[in-house]
């Protein structure tokens, strides 16, 4: 190998070793400080760890000033910060640090009063509004959609502002590989997983593969079921791996970390949030009430309290939260409706055409009714089929946990990887390109995949023309 190949090569390793030590450092590890090398939870350490490097790499790398670690992404007094350090001290790896035990008592409060305030709730039958100003000291819910989103950021050569719906998480749900032939498992290790793997590809492919990544933010819509639920069905109290109180701050602590990376590589993070089925605290499904029933409700506040009251954050990250009917906003001029998507206001399937019917007619029924109040929109997002479905004016969100025994089993679904959906909104075009973000691992999938999983195509030598005389082209 000539010497300017080696030196590339070099180059970009140490690229990637100095992107893993600053993903390191915004996890919560300390950087790299030379007058105490041998610092506990060290983000040289860690990222030596997760990559097999062999220890005082990078110490070495960033003294001979091949390696530069980002400072600035590490948060000594963020709140959160506190959060990450005592999940990471609770979780497997036990800790001995009298900080993370401190932060483990302050988690624990908290959990309480989360009790305590769910208890208040049912006991005093409280409105959203009087959660969110009572209970949260937020402003009462008044729709907010920031100007960068609105306007119809119409420059030249960018492909638009990057949008992404998060939906069907079941967060705390268990499946079992044996029970899915080996092609998907998941729990609350593989979960936490998958949101890490999703945020690294929505950056890598708005940031890295795109020609001129300048964006005035991006849009994170919440769509519902990011939890499995409790007692909605029988199976699920067996099997989950824990409540939904319990899994409450874990999550929430997983969304905080997703938020401030985004909107530290994006700028700006705008998120509107509807509620799903399975966050309800109630066994039947319910239409009064649902936003003061719904876990969901509490968590999406929580989360709008901790950034409006993050110095950091507080200008960056906007949240519009559903009343309980959904969201309406407009995006450079394309207006979307967010629903969870079941209250479509229809039922049933077809053995072969699957799901695709009846999200077709509530599409139509919802447009229909939106309409007559005024509410009219271009393009509606939902979740709920656990199918990555795109329709004219329609997108369908997989989802995180992917193939399960209900999906394989009672529906004779086809098998899906876990997927969730991100687009680009063009400011002429609309929602162009689509993607789907996998998240799982490929070896774990089909050698083939099934043929609904991608576009179809035609053969070369089957494609006509529009030449009458030409009847087949080769």
């Amino acid at each position: 190998m000539s010497k300017s190949k080696h030196r590339k090569r070099e180059k970009r390793v140490l690229r990637l070793v100095e992107d893993a030590l600053n993903r390191a450092i915004i996890d919560g590890y300390r950087p790299y400080n030379p007058a105490d090398p041998d610092v506990p939870d060290s983000a040289c350490t860690e990222t030596e760890r997760r990559i097999g490097l062999p220890s005082g790499f990078i110490a070495d790398a960033i003294s001979a000033g091949k390696i530069t670690q980002n400072l600035s992404l590490y948060k000594s007094e963020d709140p959160h910060q506190g959060l990450i350090d005592a999940l990471r001290g609770a979780g497997i790896e036990i800790t001995s640090d009298d900080k993370a035990r401190r932060y483990l008592r302050r988690l624990v409060d908290e959990n309480k009063q989360l009790k305590k305030t769910i208890t208040r709730i049912d006991r005093e039958q409280l409105t959203m509004e009087e959660v969110r100003t009572k209970v949260y000291g937020l402003p009462s819910l008044v729709p907010v959609v920031p100007n960068w989103v609105i306007s119809s950021h119409k420059k030249a050569g960018t492909p638009g502002i990057p949008m992404t719906l998060w939906s069907d998480w079941h967060y705390g749900e268990v499946v079992e590989a044996g029970a899915m032939s080996g092609k998907n498992a998941f729990n609350l290790k593989i979960a936490d997983k998958r949101i890490e793997t999703l945020v690294d590809r929505i950056i890598d492919i708005t940031i890295r593969h795109q020609v001129n990544p300048q964006y005035s933010g991006i849009i994170v819509c919440f769509g519902g079921d990011m939890f499995s639920g409790d007692g909605l069905h029988e199976e699920l109290t067996d099997t989950n791996e824990a409540k939904t109180i319990g899994l409450f701050m874990r999550l929430q602590g997983r969304l905080i970390w997703a938020l401030e990376r985004l909107a530290d590589t994006h700028g700006r993070v705008y998120v509107p949030c509807d509620f799903g089925n399975h966050g309800r605290n109630t066994v039947e499904h319910r239409y009064k009430l649902r936003a003061e029933t719904n876990y969901e409700f509490l968590l999406y506040n929580q989360l709008e309290q901790y950034f409006r009251n993050n110095p950091r954050y507080a200008d960056k990250v906007t949240f519009n939260i559903s009343q309980g009917a959904g969201v309406h906003f407009t995006v450079g001029g394309h207006r979307y409706y967010l629903t969870h998507g079941d209250s479509l206001g229809v039922k049933g399937g077809d053995g072969i055409i699957g799901a695709i019917g009846p999200i077709k007619r509530g599409s139509i029924k919802t447009s229909a009714s939106e309409e007559s109040i005024g509410h009219g929109y271009d393009t509606i997002l939902m979740g709920h089929y656990h199918q990555y479905i795109t329709l004219q004016g329609i997108i369908v969100n997989g989802t995180l946990k992917g193939w399960c025994e209900f999906a394989r089993n009672a529906m004779r679904a086809p098998y899906s990887r876990p997927t969730q959906a991100l687009w680009f909104n063009h400011p002429v075009y609309g929602p162009n390109p689509l993607h789907r973000v996998v998240l799982d691992n490929r070896s774990n999938s089909p050698r083939t995949p099934p043929k609904h999983d991608d576009f179809p195509t035609t053969p070369r030598n089957k494609r006509r023309t529009n030449d009458p005389k030409l009847k087949l082209v080769a």
